[in-house]
């Protein structure tokens, strides 16, 4: 076995060279590639470049990366002004043992501050939140003051790792140069992932008396985190407070408090604001309804299932496999035979193919009230076994 292992993985490494080029050129930033490009495998390291040379019809291209080849290897220093943003992003932008602090220093001092931005954005966008807090710190020690954009971009970073005190911190230490609206959206982002429900409503205070009318973004995060927390009073109101200032609330704030009320059993609640969800403009989706029908399912409420059902068929959107999976969860929840029936026909009638969730309830539900012949005179065939079907008890 471990001979054949030792064959295969040769067989499989030498195939990897023959095609290295084609895998290299995939992986490639978008800005770096260029039309009618061929390139052949190499790496940049610290001080060497291996394999060969790449074969690169633009000429001004080949100049650049022959002038970051000579500098790799110490011939001569390099002007970063003159590298294209292309190059300096394919450099910098490889996870390479070699990106220490003090070589990305000695690499990108004296670049622009626009030049600062654009890269900073690239490793944002990469998902390398190490090397971007490094140039941001590169970027204060040598601007001072950076700019709004690179300052939003590194909050942003902040708020994905979860590091909500950093983010607290760099939010306050900008607060005298002034802030814009989407630094606010991002630090609500930020109390939402780490459930800081508190600080949210605090946020929430400080841009009404700093910048006036809150946005969109920041009244869904705020309304998530305190949902997530049990709070659907304070998140309604919240839902008040944006409507009255002329905010128009989004899918997912809705969702949130929909979601809320009814793990709190307020069922009616929820479906009112359903309606009113659709009066103010916020269309809501697919998932929405399933959402809402899952949990009337499980309570075995029936008819409020049946009628969102028709909405949904008269107004849209219209119902998937999963959504009808939902009601037929309610009607086994009652042993309602006739009624999932009746529903099965609307199903065919919309084309939607039964899911494996709603074949699992209705046989549970045909077996456990013996109309065992019903389900096959609709579906056909033998019984699939599923954790809803009972087994039968041993003679």
């Amino acid at each position: 076995v471990a001979i054949i292992t030792m064959l295969l993985w040769s067989r499989i490494f030498a195939w990897s060279q023959r095609s290295g080029h084609k895998l290299l050129r995939s992986e490639l930033p978008s800005a770096v590639r260029l039309n009618n490009m061929r390139m052949m495998p190499f790496s940049v390291s610290k001080n060497n470049i291996h394999g060969p040379p790449p074969l690169i019809e633009d000429d001004a291209f080949t100049r650049e990366l022959k002038s970051l080849q000579d500098e790799i290897s110490g011939t001569k220093p390099i002007d970063v002004q003159q590298l294209s943003l292309a190059t300096l992003v394919r450099y910098f932008g490889k996870e390479d043992p070699s990106l220490r602090p003090d070589i990305i220093r000695a690499r990108v001092k004296g670049l622009s501050p626009t030049q600062y931005e654009s890269l900073l954005k690239e490793y944002v966008q990469k998902g390398r939140p190490a090397l971007a807090k490094e140039l941001y710190n590169l970027m204060v020690s040598e601007l001072k003051t950076p700019s709004l954009t690179a300052f939003n971009l590194m909050l942003q970073v902040h708020a994905q790792l979860g590091e909500t005190d950093a983010a607290r911190q760099l939010f306050d230490q900008r607060k005298k140069e002034g802030l814009t609206m989407a630094s606010y959206e991002i630090m609500a982002n930020a109390y939402n992932k780490s459930n800081g429900d508190q600080e949210a409503l605090k946020l929430l205070e400080e841009v009404t008396y700093t910048l006036g009318i809150p946005s969109e973004g920041i009244y869904t995060n705020v309304v998530e985190v305190l949902c997530r927390k049990g709070r659907i009073s304070d998140a309604l109101n919240s839902l008040q407070q944006a409507r009255a200032q002329g905010v128009r609330s989004s899918v997912g704030a809705f969702e949130s408090i929909i979601y809320g009320l009814t793990k709190q059993r307020r069922y009616l609640e929820a479906i009112n604001l359903l309606d009113s969800m659709q009066q103010e403009g916020a269309k809501p989706t697919v998932e929405t309804y399933t959402m809402l029908l899952e949990q009337l399912g499980r309570a075995g409420m029936l008819d409020q299932c049946k009628t969102l059902l028709h909405t949904m068929r008269a107004r849209g959107p219209k119902p998937d496999r999963h959504t009808y999976a939902k009601v037929f969860d309610a009607c086994d929840k009652i042993d309602a035979v006739d009624e999932a029936f009746r529903i099965v026909a609307m199903m065919r009638e919309d084309g939607v193919e039964a899911s494996s969730e709603a074949l699992g309830s209705l046989e549970a539900l045909t077996y456990r009230k013996g109309r065992v012949d019903l389900y096959r005179e609709h579906f056909g065939g033998d019984f699939v076994i599923t954790m809803k079907t009972p087994m039968l008890p041993p003679t």
